[in-house]
């Protein structure tokens, strides 16, 4: 029996997208089980960069290290996460006008928003004389107590009621994962970065029908090229740029004294045994990244954590770096490994701004 075309169209577009159970069309999955399963491939560990160098210079970004948490000042999370806007709205501006210092409301915004965070404006004047054109940037954060929701986090992990919500910092952001909490000695570090300096795929077509991005074996061999071939795109996921947070975070506990850190396999963030240490959070524009990574490193455990179930996780517990055999490690020892591994693993030059101490 001949099947009616327009019962056949439906079933090739059925076949393409798949159907989920209570999920409805999903681009890029298929039924599976009835589950919906990743059109690609999840990496579970790091995969390094090998950046090549460019024809105009090392081939390697620099990039402005903003410390803000100097001598244990703490930054108010919103003041902060407004400033983060600015900083990605520059980077993209930076980007449109080609490398044009210029470009946009020549920085009446960013000023503006710096000028809330304490520190801020006179460590992006000087940072900037040191990386001229400010591109990709990176903030070294402390929080007062604050807690914060990811774009579908639900509040059934939050162990307070309503009422006494008034009395806790509860902000929704539009990051990824579930709820975490912000706080005295947590190093919360923020990396505005535009992926496509760091990240690229090569565009292979293995069939019509099974058209995909995969990993280019040698990422980004001009990082310093402002239009790329046409073969090259940016890549369609975020998996690697988590892994490579997950992997400063990891080296940067390796030189602290802390040799077991590591991943668990499905789950996000680095874990010592099966405890989180630190927790990671992003969000995107354009390929311009912002939100990050929060580690803990003498943060009062009692105090915040115990009050929701942190990242969703329930039968996991958070822990710290000084409970992890190394003792009270200073948070500016901490800091100075931490930008030590970002250089490492994004393959990049570190510029110093100035913090609200002006160090």
């Amino acid at each position: 029996m001949a099947v009616p075309w327009r019962l056949g169209l439906l079933m090739a577009v059925v076949g393409m997208v798949g159907i989920v159970p209570g999920r409805g069309l999903r681009l890029g999955m298929v039924a599976e089980g009835g589950r919906p399963k990743p059109r690609f491939k999840i990496p579970a560990a790091f995969e390094p960069l090998a950046r090549q160098p460019g024809a105009g210079g090392s081939g390697r970004p620099t990039v402005l290290a903003l410390d803000f948490a100097c001598g244990g000042a703490l930054s108010d999370y919103d003041a902060v996460w407004a400033l983060q806007r600015e900083l990605v709205l520059r980077r993209l501006d930076l980007r449109r006008s080609d490398g044009d210092a210029g470009a946009g409301d020549g920085g009446a915004a960013l000023r503006a928003a710096a000028a809330s965070v304490s520190g801020a404006a006179e460590a992006l004047a000087m940072g900037a004389s040191s990386a001229a054109p400010l591109g990709d940037c990176l903030l070294l954060v402390e929080h007062p107590s604050t807690y914060t929701l990811g774009t579908g986090s639900t509040e059934d992990n939050l162990n307070f009621s309503s009422e006494e919500a008034e009395a806790h910092r509860v902000v929704r952001t539009e990051r990824g994962g579930e709820v975490t909490w912000h706080g005295p000695g947590q190093l919360v570090v923020y990396p505005i970065l535009d992926l496509n300096e760091y990240r690229w795929c090569v565009l292979t077509t293995t069939s019509h029908r099974n058209s995909r991005h995969t990993p280019n074996p040698n990422p980004n061999p001009n990082p310093n090229l402002t239009n790329p071939p046409a073969s090259f795109h940016p890549p369609s996921d975020l998996h690697w740029y988590v892994r490579a947070l997950e992997e400063l975070v990891i080296r940067a506990l390796g030189r602290l004294g802390v040799a077991d850190a590591g991943r668990i396999d499905g789950l996000t963030g680095v874990w010592v045994d099966d405890a989180k240490v630190a927790a990671i959070g992003v969000k995107v524009k354009s390929w311009v990244t912002m939100h990050g990574v929060a580690i803990n490193v003498d943060v009062d455990l009692g105090n915040g954590f115990n009050r929701i179930v942190p990242c969703g996780i329930g039968d996991r517990p958070v822990t710290r770096v000084a409970d992890l055999g190394v003792g009270a490690v200073p948070m500016e020892e901490v800091k100075a490994a931490i930008l030590e591994a970002f250089a490492g693993v994004f393959e990049a030059d570190i510029a110093h701004g100035a913090g609200p101490e002006g160090s």
